[in-house]
């Protein structure tokens, strides 16, 4: 793998859990995550959102419905408390 390939895989394992940490996040505090807040939060259109979070339902850290809010899978959950450690660190 040359180092290019190394570094979009790494920052795509780092938005995977910021995505994953903010979700959780937002339905321990709003008791809802809505692909908006997402957006708001990190700056980005809801467009970018709903690509990030298909690739997240494809790796199976989250579930969601249409026009519904979205949930972590156990996966999903895992990863978000270990990012919310390391971020505490």
């Amino acid at each position: 793998m040359n180092r290019f390939q190394r570094t979009r895989q790494d920052h795509s394992q780092e938005t995977a859990e910021d995505y994953v940490e903010l979700i959780g996040d937002l339905i321990r505090t709003k008791g809802e995550a809505r692909a908006v807040d997402l957006a708001n939060h990190f700056g980005v259109s809801q467009v970018t959102v709903g690509k990030t979070v298909q690739r997240l339902v494809r790796e199976g850290l989250v579930t969601k419905e249409p026009y519904r809010s979205l949930f972590l899978t156990k996966k999903g959950e895992k990863m978000a408390l270990e990012a919310e450690k390391r971020h505490q660190v």
